[in-house]
Formats: structure tokens, C-alpha cells, sequence
């Protein structure tokens, strides 16, 4: 039988929460996500550091940080130790999240015109999540990540074309924020590009 600690059951949570839950319900206790913790190192042993479920592992784990860092926060916000707490899971989660894209983008280095797989999906979603991250806090770390990706990804198979579009978007909507409507406008440009080359 499978335990509430298997690292499918945690891929099933995290992918729940993802999509059918808003942040203050996605509280995860200290307990779960120890269990992420060892799931990872489970996972990792077992399918090695580069290995395309240890990606997603890595992921998930991130995941459910960052939707306990916000749970934290929303539910809260004036108590000192809620502050700090979310302060320490927002570290792990950029630790995680970082973790998890450098290794993705060690093997997407290895190839010139990548195929939309586990591990550039685990790319994708690490990027995001870091981009989500550094959107909130205000830093410009965002655009060069958005970048980096979209450069990765515009010469791979349709669906990493499709990403690249996606995060081009998002990347003339930074833009637009920090007020470089030129740069604004070339990037939109772009992105007009890669979806008329899927």
C-alpha cells in the first residue's frame, strides 16, 4: 500500500494544489514537508541527481514551500513568527527552485534544438515559479531569467516554442512595469514571431 509519504502521493498533492486550490488552503505542516524532503533524497538515490524524476521531485518540493510561504502570509500577516517563517520557506523554495533549474539546464546545454520533456518541463516550471518569486520582490532577476529561458527554448519542437512564447509575453509585461516601453514594444515583437514559427 501506498503511504501519505510516497513520492507519487506528493506529486499528486502538489499537482492538486496547483490547480484546484487557493494558497490558504494549501497549507502544508512541517511534517509534509519533511516528507518532501525525503522523498527527495529517496528519489534522488534512486534515479541519480540528473535523473528526470528527481526533476520533478525537486519541483513538487519547491511547490509546496512556496504555496506554505504565502499560506503563511496570507493567513498571518502581523504575527512575527508567521513573518519569519515564510521568510524561511520563501529561502528554501529559491534554493530549491534554483537547484532544480541548474541541473535542468546542464542537459538542455547539451543539446542545440531540445524536445519538450521531463526535464524541460521541470526548466519551465522552475523558471516560473522563480519568476514569480522575484516579480513579488520586485527584482529585475526576473527578466534576465525570462530571458535565459526563451533563448533555451526557441529553437526546440513545437511545445518548447509554445513556452518560449509564453515567457516572452510575460517578459514584455516586465517590461511594461518597469516603464521600457521600447524594450516593451521589441519584446512583444517577438513574441508575435515564435508563435507564427509553431
Amino acid at each position: 500500500m501506498i503511504g501519505k509519504d510516497s513520492s507519487v502521493v506528493l506529486g499528486m498533492t502538489a499537482h492538486r494544489s496547483k490547480h484546484w486550490t487557493t494558497p490558504a488552503d494549501s497549507q502544508v505542516d512541517a511534517t509534509r514537508l519533511d516528507s518532501y524532503q525525503s522523498a527527495l533524497v529517496a528519489t534522488q538515490r534512486k534515479h541519480g541527481r540528473h535523473g528526470k524524476q528527481t526533476f520533478m521531485m525537486l519541483y513538487d518540493y519547491a511547490f509546496a514551500l512556496r504555496h506554505n510561504e504565502m499560506a503563511q502570509s496570507a493567513l498571518n500577516s502581523k504575527s512575527e513568527d508567521a513573518i519569519r517563517r515564510a521568510c524561511e520557506l520563501e529561502v528554501q523554495c529559491l534554493k530549491l527552485a534554483e537547484d532544480c533549474r541548474k541541473r535542468a539546464e546542464d542537459l538542455l546545454a547539451q543539446v542545440a534544438n531540445p524536445e519538450y520533456n521531463l526535464v524541460t518541463r521541470a526548466f519551465v516550471l522552475s523558471t516560473e515559479l522563480l519568476a514569480k518569486i522575484h516579480v513579488q520582490n520586485k527584482n529585475r532577476l526576473r527578466l534576465d531569467l525570462l530571458e535565459n529561458a526563451i533563448r533555451r527554448l526557441q529553437h526546440g519542437d513545437e511545445e518548447c516554442k509554445s513556452w518560449a512564447a509564453v515567457l516572452s509575453q510575460r517578459s514584455a509585461r516586465s517590461w511594461g512595469a518597469f516603464g521600457d516601453k521600447k524594450t516593451c514594444k521589441e519584446e512583444r515583437k517577438r513574441t508575435v514571431h515564435l508563435r507564427n514559427q509553431m
